[in-house]
């Protein structure tokens, strides 16, 4: 896999918002995204250029940290949907127990795999 490092362009508070799972990831702390400001895009191989090897290593690990954390396989993406309808449900604690606890509470509950969801959905068409 070829590691990169996403450059956005826009305002800074309207990208950040449009980022999947902002209640699990604190984006504007994870230092793997650039951001760049529609007005000085005429600027981006400058300042792309600007990166010394070790930035680009560093961003480039938090960025596969993220992708392997929440993105990497169905079972990450499902949780991390979870998490963020759990936190999204406004309920106390929630959110800082989805981020850390819920790859391994949906583990460790009898939740249905995606194998047998389908059998479970023809056993309640019968």
């Amino acid at each position: 896999m070829n590691d990169s490092i996403p450059v956005l362009v826009g305002h800074r508070s309207t990208v950040i918002d449009l980022l999947p799972f902002r209640e699990l990831i604190d984006w504007r702390n994870h230092d793997c995204i650039l951001l760049m400001p529609k007005q000085r895009i005429s600027e981006l191989q400058n300042y792309l250029k600007t990166f010394s090897q070790a930035d680009i290593l560093r961003m480039s690990s938090n960025c596969q940290m993220i992708l392997i954390r929440y993105l990497s396989s169905m079972e990450k993406v499902v949780n991390s949907v979870l998490g963020v309808l759990l936190a999204r449900i406004g309920l106390p604690g929630v959110t800082m127990y989805a981020k850390h606890h819920l790859p391994d509470l949906l583990k460790s509950t009898s939740t249905l795999k995606a194998r047998n969801w389908s059998q479970h959905l023809d056993n309640r068409r019968v």
